[in-house]
């Protein structure tokens, strides 16, 4: 992996972990539009929620006045309150409010799909690439009412599809194959926003953008005593992100990604009195169809 590939990863993560790292607080949205931001210290359940503010004040909320809950990070000092008696931070068991808590850290993994030309196999940059899998996180962080932050990083892998290789290249079954996979790294960042279906149920969309890291399949052809191997390249490009799904409960997933670049890769093709460069872009659009759960 090139250098700029693990320092952009890299630098994603200490990023996340110093963000996750600050302040968390509960917010409560009542249903006449009111928001409440501050500590719950106690929770009724199906009776009513207690909350303390910045301000020390303490106010209790039936449970028909409120619309949601979620948390939310900030990078204030303010710290929760520890009255003797309190229950900080409890789990928030109201049980008639439209509660929409989009987890703040959400592991992922499935099918990664190629589509488009990254799987044709009849034109000029198709990427004959098969179906393959992908993991990742996604990394939420509420802003007003059902808006909220997403930024997802995504690994994927696709084998190349050998025989439509072949095939279309026109080499002899004497020839001998071997190919690896692509590899996919796609960090991209941007906004979302649920629809509560019901009190256990939510849908979500969300649009982003950033950037797609690929590296292309090893490759070595052979004839007998003669062979010719194709190197990995790597390259980079602009790419964006649309996905959907839905939350079937407070931490539980399903959902599509939809993934498309351009990055461009510079590959050498090596062999017995041979050695050619070529450099060429490969259109790369990964459908994923992911299950998460939050943590």
């Amino acid at each position: 992996m090139p250098r700029n590939v693990l320092f952009v990863v890299s630098l994603t993560f200490f990023c996340i972990a110093g963000t996750f790292s600050q302040n968390q607080r509960d917010v409560l949205y009542l249903t006449d539009g009111t928001v409440v931001k501050g500590y719950i210290v106690e929770t009724i359940p199906e009776r009513s929620v207690t909350i303390q503010t910045s301000d020390s004040t303490v106010s209790t909320y039936d449970v028909s006045e409120i619309s949601r809950m979620s948390k939310e990070v900030y990078l204030g000092k303010e710290t929760a309150p520890q009255r003797p008696g309190a229950k900080a931070m409890q789990p928030r068991e109201v049980q008639n409010a439209d509660e929409v808590l989009f987890h703040p850290i959400s592991v992922f993994a499935g099918v990664a799909l190629p589509v488009g030309e990254f799987h044709s196999t009849d034109s000029e940059s198709g990427g004959f690439a098969l179906a393959g899998y992908t993991f990742g996180v996604d990394l939420a962080y509420d802003l007003e009412h059902e808006v909220f932050w997403l930024t997802t990083i995504s690994i994927s892998y696709n084998k190349l599809d050998e025989l439509s290789y072949r095939k279309a290249s026109g080499l002899p079954s004497s020839i001998n194959l071997d190919f690896g996979s692509y590899s996919t790294i796609s960090p991209v960042t941007g906004f979302g926003v649920l629809v509560p279906v019901s009190q256990q149920t939510s849908l979500f969309f969300a649009g982003q953008m950033g950037a797609l890291f690929g590296t292309t399949p090893e490759a070595t052809a052979s004839a007998g005593s003669q062979s010719i191997s194709i190197t990995s390249g790597s390259g980079s490009a602009f790419a964006f992100s649309l996905s959907g799904g839905i939350r079937v409960n407070e931490r539980v997933t399903l959902g599509l990604k939809y993934l498309s670049g351009q990055p461009r890769y510079s590959v050498s093709m090596e062999g017995k009195a041979l050695s050619v460069e070529r450099e060429f872009e490969q259109p790369t659009s990964i459908l994923e169809i992911v299950g998460e759960i939050g943590l």
